[in-house]
């Protein structure tokens, strides 16, 4: 079946149901806990003895011989059903440290919940308030946890602009936001993986409301082109070094026609909001720098928590900010 879910899956959805019409569907969003009894996530996962291989010595064509593996089975507490196969560093982590991780963002709620592949891969999809720039700039805010029992997923944290049902939804929200996402292997200490990402999580999830406020700041602040362009050069300042005055070498050229290159970039991405959202202001002038700056340097998936959430990229974006509300 397309979405995935089999006869020992479950899933919980607040207000609406999934198109599959599979799960429970609650009118209001539970607690974090009361989610995953609903979801029917309360199950444990344990690891196998090492896995035996049974095998015939070429040799001895009648002896039987037996050698145990590297490789352990993940097992369904409840049903007893192998999960995976998974290596010897391999650590669980429970459902049940999913959604704690859940619970340290008390003001998000559980939107959506369940398994898939009879308990393989797990998720939780938390959602805050809706809300808008000016009225029409709507922000969608959602952040998708996920994990895995075989070795399919890392422990994992997205935040995305989609509602994560089923298997279909849940890989589209991958693709969509695998820039974004934060994975954490199963091996090594856990535990204190599982503690930085929780951190981290709560310092995303206060600045926040940080972030709405400056946005309706900016947004309210209306920008001559003049000073729309000052501000950009100051950032390309900021970020690439000064801009030469003349092509009067090569290494100048470059230099130039870079910038050049970068500030076409910047106004086409100005002027396609502008003609979207229905008027210009400092908060459009300001997200067309960001945009440039997260898509002007590749950032591998491997990076570590702190920088996929409070790294350089936010950190960067930080920057642009905090210079447009000087000037407003």
């Amino acid at each position: 079946m397309s979405h995935e879910m089999y006869e020992h899956d479950h899933a919980l959805y607040v207000g609406k149901p999934a198109w599959h019409g599979l799960g429970t569907v609650v009118e209001n969003a539970p607690t974090t806990m009361d989610a995953m009894r609903l979801a029917k996530m309360d199950f444990d996962v344990v690891m196998s003895n090492p896995i035996v291989a049974q095998f015939k010595d070429p040799n001895e064509y009648y002896q039987n011989n037996t050698k145990a593996s590297k490789f352990h089975a993940t097992v369904r507490c409840d049903t007893n059903e192998v999960l995976g196969v998974v290596g010897e560093n391999y650590k669980v982590v429970q459902n049940e440290e999913l959604f704690k991780i859940a619970d340290s963002l008390p003001e998000a709620k559980v939107e959506t919940a369940g398994t898939l592949f009879n308990g393989a891969q797990s998720y939780i999809l938390l959602k805050d308030d809706e809300w808008a720039v000016n009225g029409n700039d709507e922000m969608h805010e959602y952040l998708c946890l996920m994990n895995s029992h075989d070795g399919t997923l890392s422990l994992s944290a997205l935040p995305t602009s989609i509602r994560v049902v089923c298997n279909n939804t849940l890989s589209w929200a991958i693709s969509e936001g695998s820039q974004r996402m934060i994975r954490l292997k199963h091996t090594g200490d856990i535990d204190s993986k599982i503690l930085s990402l929780t951190e981290a999580l709560a310092e995303w999830h206060d600045a926040k409301g940080r972030f709405r406020s400056n946005v309706r700041v900016l947004a309210n602040k209306r920008w001559t082109r003049e000073q729309t362009q000052t501000f950009w050069m100051e950032m390309y300042q900021m970020f690439e070094g000064d801009v030469p005055r003349e092509s009067d070498t090569d290494k100048n050229h470059r230099l130039r026609k870079k910038a050049l290159t970068t500030f076409h970039t910047l106004s086409e991405t100005f002027d396609k909001e502008v003609q979207q959202f229905g008027q210009d202001n400092a908060w459009i002038a300001a997200n067309a720098v960001t945009n440039w700056l997260q898509h002007k340097k590749r950032r591998t998936t491997e990076a570590t928590v702190a920088n996929k959430l409070i790294g350089d990229a936010s950190r960067d974006s930080a920057k642009v900010m905090r210079r447009a509300l000087q000037l407003v």
